[in-house]
């Protein structure tokens, strides 16, 4: 056995050093090791609010984002007010009725996508009750919006987000029924009309929620309210058409 005191200084320096390397080794294994079993063991509450502070959060950043008006702003990047043009109204048909119809397509796009973002959104996170909710204020943000002076679209493009996300066999129906007039009639009011009509009254009978049914009618009540001049004009038979195709208007 090797005895410490026939060891030079240099080699008792040596052999203290390794002892300090293993030392320092094995307090860092066990520090870090309790570091790990501490997180595994941690588990950390999910966050809670109250029904009414959840309400609050669905209705305020539902209603904004819904308010946010594609139409006029892809408008005013072309140079366009679109609010003194045609209808004045800022959904993607008037839209694509002076800017063309890829822009109708893509207001239609945005529009719906402000309504389905927050509708499935909070259906996710605090459950289906508070993303009905979030769709009904995405529609009333987009018709009467915060950044228009409380006036906006007519709430179908957004109105058809939010019903993918809640009733999408509904909505595959209603939006037959909408192509359908659309290509045979060519009056985008009438089509918007009868389609959201039809959704709700597709609702009433395949639907078991009663909070569904009447969010629908309040949604399809809104549309038809918004549609007031188009239909005064459809009455009056100067209601503009909507060619979906470009060859249909010759």
């Amino acid at each position: 056995m090797l005895k410490i005191s026939s060891l030079s200084n240099s080699e008792k320096l040596d052999i203290n050093f390794q002892n300090f390397k293993v030392f320092k080794t094995i307090i860092q294994k066990s520090f870090f090791n309790c570091l790990l079993d501490k997180a595994k063991n941690t588990t950390f509450p999910p966050l809670k609010f109250s029904i009414i502070m959840k309400i609050l959060i669905v209705i305020i950043l539902s209603y904004i984002l819904g308010s946010i008006p594609f139409g006029y702003i892809i408008a005013k990047i072309k140079g366009v007010d679109i609010t003194k043009l045609g209808s004045g109204n800022i959904g993607a048909t008037n839209v694509g009725r002076f800017l063309g119809k890829p822009y109708f397509f893509i207001v239609l796009f945005l529009d719906a996508i402000k309504g389905f973002i927050p509708t499935i959104l909070f259906k996710l996170l605090f459950g289906l009750e508070y993303g009905i909710l979030a769709g009904l204020f995405a529609v009333i943000g987009h018709s009467y919006s915060i950044f228009m002076k409380f006036k906006g679209g007519k709430g179908v493009a957004t109105g058809l987000g939010v019903s993918i996300a809640i009733i999408p066999i509904e909505t595959v129906i209603g939006f037959g029924i909408w192509f359908f007039i659309l290509i045979v009639f060519k009056v985008m009011a009438l089509a918007s009309i009868v389609s959201a009509i039809s959704i709700f009254i597709i609702v009433l009978f395949l639907e078991k929620s009663l909070l569904i049914k009447v969010v629908c009618g309040i949604i399809a009540f809104l549309i038809v309210l918004r549609h007031k001049s188009n239909i005064e004009r459809m009455i009056k038979g100067t209601e503009p058409k909507f060619y979906f195709f470009e060859n249909e208007g010759g």
